[in-house]
Parts: C-alpha cells; sequence; structure tokens
C-alpha cells in the first residue's frame, strides 16, 4: 500500500512539473517572439510560475537562470529627493494655487480640522497649524455648500511640509462638491492592514475644478481616487506638484495606483514625483499613474515616476503609465474606450519591471517627448487603442499588439535591450541613469537632429521637464531640451 501511495506522489510530481516546463516552452517562444529579451522572459514566466505552490520549484529555476544571465540595472545609491529641482513639493516657494479667499480661520487641534472640512463655507481658507492630526473614521465628508470659481474653499498648512494627517481609515478626505484646493499637506497612511489605506484624498460626483497642489503622499494604495457618481463626474482637476511614495511593498489585493483617475475629463497630471509604488499581493501588478473609464482630454505631463529604487527585484508587473490601466467595464457614456485623445508628454520613466508607457484601449493617444530608461519600453494593446509617438527616447521597444495601431510615429530614439543579457545601450547617453542622474554624458549631446516639430496644441504655453519654454515647432528627442542644472548629483 505504502509503495503505490509513493508511486502515485512520484507520478503526480513528474505530471506537475512536465505540465509547468510545457507552459514554459510555450510562454518562452511566444515573449521571445513579442520581442523581449531572455532574461526578461525567465523573469516573467519565474513570476507567474512562483505565485502557484505547485509550480514554484521550476520557477525559481527559472528565476535563476534569468539572473545569471541577466546585466542588473538597479538603483544602486540611497533616494535622494532633492536630485530634481522641477518636480515634487517645493515648501520654501510654492506653486501657485490661483484663487485663495481672504477670508480664513486657523484650527490647531483634530476635532477643529474635521468641523472646519465638514461645516465650511464657500469663500473660505482653512488654514491648519503644524503639528500631527490623527484622523480616524471611516471617511471625512468635505462641506455639502457649493463652491464657486471665485469663492473656493482652500485647506492649507499654515507652513507647507508641517502639518502631517496620520490616516488609519478605509478613506480620507472625501470630496464631492467643486472647487476645493488641498495643499501643503503630508498625508500618512498608518493602517495595520494595507487592504485598508485605500485613499488620501477621494473626488467623486460633481466635484468639478478640483487641486491637489505641493503635497506628500505616503502608504495609500491609490492616495487620489477620482470618479463619477450618481451621473455626475468631478472633471478639470489638477494633481500638481506632490510626492507619491510607499515604504515597502503594498500586500493588499486591490489597485496599487497612486494616482488612479476613473470618469473624468481634462484632469491635468503634472510635476509630480510618484515612486516605489510595488504591489506584492493579489495579481501583484501596480501602476504609478492612469486614466481610464471613459476620461476624455487628460494630460500627464513632466513626472518623474520610479518605479522601483532598491535593489531588490519583485515578482510581478510594475508599469508606470497608462491609458487604461488593467481596464474597467464602468465607463462613460458607455464608450468603448478606456481614454479619449490622452497626451503623456515630457515624463521621465524608469526601473520598472514592466513596461513603461501602457496603453489599454486608449484612443488617439499622444505619446510625446518622454524618457523611458530601463523598462520594457511603450506598449499599445487592443483594438481599441490608438497612437501617435513622436520624440522619444526608449529603452526595450514599442510593441504594437492584439489588433491596437499606430497611426503615425517619427523621431524616436529606440535602444533595444541586449537580447542575451538585458544590458543596457542607453547607458550611454546619460551620466547615470540608474540613480536618475539624466544629465548628457557628453555635453554637446544634440537631441534636435531627426526629431519632428514638438506638437503644441494652438496657444499652448508649455516648459520641458526641465523647466525650459518649449517654442512652436521647436525640435527635440526626450523629455527636455537642456539638462544643465536640472539634475543635482547625490553626494
Amino acid at each position: 500500500m505504502f509503495w503505490k501511495l509513493f508511486k502515485r506522489y512520484f507520478l503526480f510530481c513528474g505530471l506537475v512539473f512536465n505540465v509547468g516546463l510545457l507552459y514554459s516552452v510555450y510562454s518562452f517562444s511566444h515573449a521571445l517572439f513579442d520581442g523581449q529579451t531572455v532574461p526578461g522572459v525567465f523573469f516573467k514566466m519565474a513570476g507567474k510560475l512562483t505565485a502557484h505552490n505547485s509550480t514554484r520549484s521550476v520557477g525559481d529555476v527559472l528565476m535563476s537562470i534569468g539572473n545569471a544571465l541577466d546585466t542588473p540595472v538597479y538603483y544602486w545609491q540611497p533616494y535622494d529627493r532633492q536630485q530634481w529641482p522641477t518636480v515634487g513639493p517645493d515648501y520654501a516657494s510654492p506653486p501657485s494655487i490661483g484663487v485663495e479667499p481672504r477670508k480664513s480661520f486657523y484650527v490647531v487641534n483634530t476635532n477643529e480640522l474635521i468641523d472646519a472640512i465638514h461645516y465650511s463655507k464657500p469663500g473660505t481658507t482653512i488654514v491648519v497649524a503644524d503639528g500631527d492630526y490623527t484622523l480616524q473614521a471611516k471617511r471625512f465628508e468635505t462641506s455639502n455648500d457649493e463652491p464657486t470659481k471665485y469663492n473656493p474653499i482652500v485647506l492649507k498648512a499654515e507652513h507647507p511640509g508641517k502639518a502631517r494627517l496620520l490616516m488609519t481609515s478605509l478613506e480620507g478626505l472625501y470630496i464631492a462638491r467643486p472647487f476645493w484646493t488641498i495643499t501643503g499637506f503630508q498625508f500618512v497612511g498608518q493602517c495595520p492592514n494595507q487592504n485598508s489605506c485605500e485613499h488620501a484624498i477621494h473626488v467623486v460626483g460633481g466635484a468639478h475644478n478640483v487641486q491637489i497642489i505641493n503635497n506628500e503622499f505616503i502608504d495609500f494604495n491609490a492616495a487620489v481616487k477620482v470618479n463619477g457618481n450618481a451621473g455626475m463626474y468631478p472633471d478639470d482637476g489638477k494633481v500638481l506638484y506632490n510626492n507619491f511614495h510607499f515604504t515597502k511593498p503594498r500586500e493588499t489585493i486591490y489597485s496599487v495606483t497612486p494616482i488612479n483617475i476613473d470618469h473624468a475629463n481634462n484632469w491635468v497630471v503634472s510635476h509630480n514625483i510618484i515612486r516605489d509604488f510595488v504591489k506584492s499581493a493579489g495579481n501583484k501588478i501596480s501602476y504609478g499613474v492612469f486614466m481610464k473609464g471613459g476620461s476624455n482630454n487628460g494630460i500627464i505631463e513632466n513626472n518623474l515616476v520610479l518605479c522601483n529604487s532598491t535593489k531588490q527585484r519583485y515578482p510581478g508587473s510594475t508599469i508606470g503609465i497608462s491609458a487604461g490601466g488593467g481596464g474597467m467595464e464602468d465607463r462613460r457614456g458607455g464608450v468603448r474606450y478606456q481614454t479619449n485623445k490622452l497626451i503623456i508628454r515630457n515624463n521621465i520613466v524608469f526601473h520598472c519591471s514592466d513596461v513603461g508607457i501602457y496603453l489599454n484601449g486608449g484612443r488617439d493617444t499622444l505619446i510625446n517627448n518622454n524618457t523611458v530608461y530601463n523598462t520594457n519600453g511603450i506598449d499599445v494593446r487592443f483594438e481599441e487603442s490608438s497612437a501617435m509617438i513622436f520624440n522619444n527616447i526608449v529603452s526595450g521597444h514599442v510593441r504594437v499588439r492584439d489588433d491596437a495601431k499606430v497611426i503615425a510615429q517619427a523621431g524616436n530614439k529606440i535602444y533595444p535591450r541586449g537580447f542575451f543579457t538585458n544590458k543596457e545601450e542607453l547607458n550611454s547617453l546619460f551620466v547615470s541613469p540608474e540613480t536618475g542622474n539624466f544629465t548628457f554624458a557628453d555635453s554637446k549631446t544634440d537631441l534636435s537632429k531627426g526629431a519632428s516639430p514638438y506638437p503644441l496644441q494652438q496657444n499652448e504655453k508649455l516648459a520641458d521637464f526641465c523647466g525650459d519654454d518649449i517654442a512652436n515647432k521647436q525640435q527635440f528627442i526626450g523629455a527636455f531640451q537642456n539638462s544643465s542644472g536640472c539634475f543635482y548629483p547625490t553626494k
């Protein structure tokens, strides 16, 4: 009896091993035809196989092979926020927030803050004193009164960066009215269970023209969440000059996307730092920022997206910027696309285990003048996706699949990674791209050659990643024209 059980056990193990092996061979050949490197294919297959106890041993073998072949590229020095002076919060010289009501009142403790958020009137500035404010309810709903363009409600830290909102709730501020501005705070998620601390700010329904400017968000699954509600949509919002990051990988089954914008039109996501958004549970897929759900005319520009600032290689997929994310069925107006006429420009995206820019149902997407390093490149996918791709610097490749379309492309510099080694050919162009110093290695580098005219909109005024104005019909490739003074080397 024992011998029969013993034989059955080994037959079962052999069957599982061979199924895993056959799957690996199939996946390997399929991925190679998709243009991935050999180490990248091993890592991708290993990530899938190690997620299941029955195939984990095969996955471990493939991971070892990938590591043996790979030429590792990672962020090899301590992260230093000061290295990128043109993006993220500026507490010394805060950016403009537009209209700020003269009528104000001052709050100094948590109860006063909660009351101010809930009962404030249009045309009011709520000034929050320095210190820590512990917020522990399910959510904190804003006033039911209706602010206007010239009578907004502004919630601001008295001294930017010195008022911390410590949250253990599922959501933080729940904004369902227009013309709110939130500025100068540190939002800190302190939930022992990472399935909580979903949103620091949730913008819903009729909350159009909301501004989220010059803040820091730490340890929230989707720190800024925007979506429609009851047939109303929070259009025309802004997420500017913020810093989004996690202190460790998120062990959650829920979406990990620091900036998550659904259904809403005309949102601008600009000059933010978005980093270390690794998801270690569930499907292990995370995004830095996406728009989806039938949104129109969004802009994602001039952001620094650093998927992983550690030496650790994590299983799963980190993706920088996306039109459509993982997709959603609930789409504004019942449209087929996830986004329409989204612009992705002047961003630096690096150290992502998957692609830097991903279109999933992104119709008429303009992708121009981005610098994408140590990722799998740009992925345009599904028949609803169509893209115009100009003047990008990309390590990896531009992949078009599942009936997607590239309407036009020109002026791009594509640096394929070493097929057998994953070696980055792009390393020679910049001083230290591994650590985010994208200063040109040769000061005589001229990236105007071969570039297409920058696709400025009519009467549009715009600066590049490094803050230099872009003139009409100007030609350059990548996220900036001149790197001088743009990247401060760390000590």
